[in-house]
């Protein structure tokens, strides 16, 4: 009986590839924001005699707003 032995081949070993950062964008929160969002929600509220709608888009805006002035 023939017996046949191959070697293994041999293992090839690469470098790691560079770290790739965790969060590709940066958090756009700011403090300026929820308070702008919070001040324009009261404002909608009141200016549209307790409509969620008016409140809804108040927040937006205000949060918007505050966020242009921290430069977000």
């Amino acid at each position: 009986m023939e017996r046949h032995y191959y070697h293994e081949p041999e293992a090839r070993y690469y470098p790691a590839p560079p770290p790739q950062p965790r969060y590709p964008n940066p958090d756009q929160r700011s403090t300026q924001g929820l308070v702008g969002g919070a001040v324009g929600s009261a404002l909608g509220y009141e200016l549209g005699k307790g409509d969620p709608v008016a409140s809804g888009l108040g927040a937006a805006a205000g949060a918007y707003i505050g966020n242009g002035m921290s430069g977000r």
